[in-house]
């Protein structure tokens, strides 16, 4: 039993994937925020510190899209920070329920790896414009603990 729905299946994803995933993310932050910023090159600049095999997973449709997409940033074993995608057009099916527990899962078979008596954290990172992600893991127990605000300015000229 994976939690998805019937027909879905889950695998590592593989480099040949990386334009497939890029394309998800994309979609999905496009959909939360209205902008994306996601491109191959920065996608595999993320993947270059990953063993894709066990510290990523994609959620495959019935007919082989990649409907969602999960990958953890581990700090020693202590801070783990999940980041799921799921694409809008497979959004409300469980996925997203299914790479948040997929991340809960990666961090407990690892909680012998962190430090004795360390307090161990999974983080999520979600658009705080995304409410059903935001009732999702306060249904999960999960609690907001920090925004994060990007700022930027468009320069017109070199700085002095």
């Amino acid at each position: 039993m994976t939690g998805l729905p019937e027909g879905y299946a889950t695998r590592a994803p593989g480099r040949e994937d990386a334009g497939a995933v890029t394309a998800l993310i994309h979609a999905s932050e496009l959909a939360d925020t209205g902008a994306s910023d996601m491109s191959l090159e920065e996608l595999l600049d993320d993947w270059h510190s990953l063993y894709l095999a066990e510290d990523a997973v994609a959620v495959v449709a019935p007919g082989g899209t990649i409907a969602g997409y999960a990958d953890v940033i581990n700090r020693s074993f202590v801070t783990v920070s999940v980041y799921g995608y799921v694409h809008p057009d497979f959004r409300g099916l469980g996925i997203g329920t299914y790479l948040i527990s997929w991340g809960e899962r990666w961090t407990r078979v690892r909680m012998p790896n962190a430090p004795e008596n360390a307090r161990v954290v999974v983080q999520l990172y979600i658009s705080r414009t995304n409410e059903a992600a935001q009732r999702l893991l306060e249904d999960l127990g999960y609690a907001p603990v920090r925004g994060v605000y990007v700022m930027e300015t468009e320069l017109h000229e070199v700085p002095p």
